[in-house]
């Protein structure tokens, strides 16, 4: 071969490459694709497989009623408070910081007047105008400010725009018990707080409660779903809404199986009133359910395999929604957000050691099912091991790519898997360095001991 051709062939060569590198970045993103993630294949997608790992712990009623006792004092809080639970400038937070630049759903900049009519409708100079405790009547959508409107950062930055809306705080499961803040202008929003989250929610969707509803509501014991998207129909056949793993209703009785739950519903004063509904077998248990390993196993396999939801989009879960949920049929109270929950009590601190101790020290002392593994940004549920690697359930986004023509990119996962802490090894996608789950996790947390 003479010196052009060769210099031509390699040439050649090195623009194959390079496009294929750029092709393998971004794959995949959707469909039958997903499947090249190794760590899919590689460990069972079930969390009963693991389940005889978490079968020492001892859950006695006395430790049950001692949870039951803290989680009901924090579930019930907004119903005994008298002032804000959270801070002015977190309440109002896209109102108080730097001027932001937002994007539409059409990918396009949003105007500052866009954010100023918000304002204006939030009506900061008469917070708080309300102060009441009110009830949650669907499962409803806590925004940032008043408006169903979508804010993104730029689409063209990997990992922004859809579906990370910044205006999307979280999920609120039907039946929640609210302090209510604040109205619009034209009162067709509320401003409502739990103890663990807060936002903006649509009026049609919250009743106010008195103190006769309250005493009926709390005097109660507790249903708590196992089961997502159980239909939740009154005696008089009106479907009222889905019910998610993670909520909770007042408990009537029970009989072979099934169960009668008590429901709000609106009266055209938009005060609260309890009806009854009916819930099938398998979709309810009495709460707190025992944490054992089967049962920790059974809700963790109805959350396996769900979309991805950032801020509970779509009554979907991201990663922090996923845990606080599962664990809410235990009574083992989670705060919202991953940073958050990263500093319940027991927490060990992960993130001055290599990644193969980080791996060692998480199979030595983490107690599957019972473990929480937290990053900035992540957190994860420690299941167990399989051929000595730790593994996690957890609601996943993606990883990072590379690749030399369009810099950083995303392999999309999207919904709730089981991995190791290394779930890109094998994939033909290019992963940026130094992103591998173990490399920046920093710590975990026990739940139980």
């Amino acid at each position: 071969m003479d010196l052009k051709r060769k210099s031509l062939y390699s040439a050649v060569s090195l623009w194959a490459w390079l496009l294929l590198l750029s092709a393998q970045g971004c794959l995949p993103q959707t469909g039958d694709q997903q499947a090249l993630l190794p760590d899919l294949r590689t460990y069972p997608q079930t969390a009963s497989f693991y389940a005889p790992q978490a079968a020492d712990y001892t859950d006695s009623p006395i430790e049950r009623s001692r949870r039951k006792h803290i989680f009901l004092n924090k579930y019930f809080r907004p119903w005994h408070i008298e002032d804000a639970i959270h801070s002015r400038a977190k309440l109002f937070w896209p109102l108080q910081t730097e001027q932001q630049q937002f994007f539409a759903e059409n990918t396009l900049p949003r105007s500052g007047q866009w954010l100023a009519s918000l304002a204006e409708k939030a009506d900061l100079e008469t917070f708080p105008c309300l102060n009441q405790p009110g009830v949650t009547l669907t499962n409803t959508n806590l925004r940032a400010l008043p408006t169903r409107k979508p804010a993104f950062h730029d689409f063209r930055q990997a990992g922004e725009g859809f579906p990370f809306d910044y205006f999307q705080n979280s999920a609120l499961w039907a039946g929640t018990p609210v302090h209510i803040l604040h109205a619009t202008t034209s009162r067709d929003w509320l401003l409502v707080e739990t103890d663990w989250v807060f936002g903006w929610v649509p009026s049609r969707d919250i009743a106010l409660v008195d103190a006769d509803f309250i005493q009926s509501y709390q005097s109660k014991n507790l249903a708590a779903f196992i089961q997502d998207r159980t239909p939740v129909i009154d005696r008089q056949a009106v479907f009222r809404f889905p019910g998610h793993i993670g909520g909770l209703l007042p408990l009537v009785q029970s009989h072979n199986q099934s169960a009668e739950v008590l429901v709000p519903v609106a009266d055209a004063d938009r005060r609260a009133k309890l009806r009854t509904a009916r819930l099938e077998p398998g979709s309810w248990t009495a709460f707190p359910m025992p944490a054992t390993g089967s049962n920790l196993a059974r809700v963790a396999d109805e959350l396996l395999g769900q979309t991805y939801g950032w801020g509970g989009l779509y009554e979907n879960r991201d990663c922090s929604a996923l845990t606080r949920d599962f664990y809410t049929p235990f009574a083992i109270w989670l705060p919202r957000n991953s940073s958050q929950q990263a500093r319940v009590p027991l927490s060990i601190p992960l993130n001055h050691l290599q990644s193969k101790e980080k791996e060692r020290r998480i199979l030595k002392q983490g107690l599957p099912f019972m473990t929480l593994i937290w990053m900035p940004g992540h957190v994860m549920i420690y299941i167990g091991s399989l051929n000595n690697r730790p593994l996690v359930m957890h609601a996943m986004w993606g990883l990072k790519t590379w690749t030399p023509f369009k810099g950083e990119g995303r392999y999309v996962v999207g919904r709730s898997v089981i991995t190791s802490l290394r779930p890109g090894r094998g994939l033909p996608a290019r992963l940026q360095p130094k992103t591998a789950l173990i490399e920046r996790v920093q710590g975990m947390s026990l739940l139980l001991y």
